[in-house]
């Protein structure tokens, strides 16, 4: 997908816009804290799946869920253990094969 002419005919916003709604777009729906344990409901309301392994973390606890390959339209469940009321305030996606200056955004409700 290389639109490198585009900006001649599209403005900006129209550009991020369509780049946008390309890929993965993760969407957490529920999260429960039982205990210790952090359990989010994830779907992928993008178009394509995610090729690399990443999971869902609060703090630096990770859940062993890889949300590689999850669907269009398809929903996991992702449980975090061990979990502490610190941990809920830094809940992100992690992957190994992006740089520390780069994130994987999700939606949440």
């Amino acid at each position: 997908m290389i639109g490198n002419d585009q900006p001649r005919f599209q403005p900006a916003d129209r550009i991020k816009s369509a780049s946008m709604a390309t890929g993965y777009r993760f969407r957490v729906a529920s999260a429960q804290v039982k205990g210790s344990e952090l359990t989010l409901r994830v779907t992928n309301d993008g178009v394509a799946p995610l090729y690399r392994d990443a999971f869902f973390a609060a703090g630096e606890k990770r859940s062993t869920t890889s949300l590689r390959g999850l669907l269009p339209g398809e929903t996991i469940q992702c449980s975090i253990p061990g979990v502490t009321s610190q941990d809920l305030k830094e809940i992100s996606i992690q992957c190994d094969a992006i740089l520390a200056t780069q994130a994987i955004q999700f939606d949440s409700e």
